[in-house]
């Protein structure tokens, strides 16, 4: 492995991180609080269906409160019935392990927890700038950081933290610039730490959990596929470094060499057009005017052919004057080729290229 201390999960399948984001925790305890208050079972276990991440965080703070103002028993209450009540909507034992982890603590505890919270929300700022802006080497530097915060949460027995921060730390592995197979090999033993410290807390029935297990199966089937191809590669005595059509060349093939020959035409071919290239200001333009008008197109010798406005911003081509029989083809402000036939019973196939310039172009096709 590339980083010996490597730990963390992944970027494009999955959301960005397991920590639920601020609007969403201020939704589930507005949502929560008022069904508590009115004795709604129903409305508590919708509130914990539609946002469990958050449950976690607001159980551990109400922990904290309750510790310090035991005589208040409501907070007790509360806690008692977000444990029930997570415990029959999401079938696992998660905050009976938040619940031991919180009363467990020494105040020395107490405050290295408080620091690794601290130092995750400032690794979580530099993440989102990193992902908008960041260069590879800012990406990997991000990733150590993670790490070391993922096993300082570890070591202070927080592990829902930990597998929040291994989470972001391998959405970093899975979206760095310049992404390699390496890469990608790292995010994998990142996620099996994510899975892990989700197992210990037994905080395993959500969907971001499930979406972690996927993509580690996807990408270690990913991974098989490119080791095997270049394991044939470099059997067959070809370049495994090689990227692009240097792929295909064997380096120890036969070198074929064809001399080039020019021949110089007598004249254009019939449906030839020297007005053409790729910038649309050098194509043959016309100017349709009126519902049903018809105008021949310049320039095309093959056989004449004619547009014919049949709409407002409907064109069909004929290959008539009187527009017996039309063909519609594609004419808009972005280039769309169409394909259409000179000949009877679609015989004959021809592709062309109809563009509407705007008031940036003044030239139309």
């Amino acid at each position: 492995m590339r980083r010996a201390q490597l730990i963390g999960f992944l970027l494009s399948l999955t959301p960005v991180a397991g920590l639920p984001a601020q609007t969403d925790y201020d939704l589930f305890v507005a949502e929560f609080q008022r069904a508590f208050q009115a004795g709604s079972k129903n409305g508590m276990e919708k509130a914990v269906r539609a946002r469990p991440g958050s449950v976690l965080a607001h159980y551990e703070a109400v922990m904290y409160v309750w510790l310090t103002k035991r005589e208040e028993d409501e907070n007790r209450e509360l806690l008692d019935k977000m444990e029930e009540t997570f415990s029959e909507v999401m079938d696992c034992e998660s905050l009976v392990h938040v619940r031991r982890f919180v009363e467990g603590q020494t105040p020395s505890r107490s405050k290295q927890v408080q620091s690794a919270r601290t130092n995750f929300r400032a690794f979580m700022k530099e993440f989102e700038f990193v992902e908008r802006s960041g260069t590879r080497d800012d990406y990997l530097k991000l990733v150590d950081l993670g790490l070391e915060l993922a096993r300082y949460a570890e070591d202070v027995g927080h592990k829902s933290m930990a597998a929040d921060t291994y989470g972001v730390v391998a959405n970093l592995l899975l979206g760095v610039p310049e992404h390699t197979l390496q890469d990608t090999i790292d995010a994998i033993d990142v996620a099996r730490l994510f899975i892990a410290c989700r197992d210990t807390w037994d905080w395993t029935k959500d969907n971001y959990y499930a979406s972690w297990q996927t993509v580690i199966i996807q990408k270690q089937a990913e991974v098989k596929a490119i080791q095997k191809a270049e394991e044939e590669r470099s059997s067959a005595g070809l370049d495994t470094s090689a990227v692009g059509v240097a792929q295909y060349i064997d380096p120890a093939g036969e070198t074929l060499t064809s001399p080039l020959t020019f021949k110089q035409l007598k004249d254009l071919p019939p449906d030839s057009n020297y007005s053409g290239g790729p910038l649309a200001l050098h194509w043959s333009s016309v100017v349709i005017q009126g519902q049903d008008a018809t105008v021949l197109l310049p320039n095309f010798k093959k056989k004449e052919v004619y547009l014919v406005r049949t709409g407002a911003s409907k064109v069909e081509l004929a290959l008539d004057n009187e527009a017996k029989s039309t063909q519609r083809v594609t004419i808009a402000s972005q280039v769309k080729p169409s394909l259409f036939y000179l000949g009877p019973d679609r015989q004959d196939p021809y592709c062309m290229t109809f563009f509407i310039s705007g008031e940036s172009e003044p030239f139309g096709s």
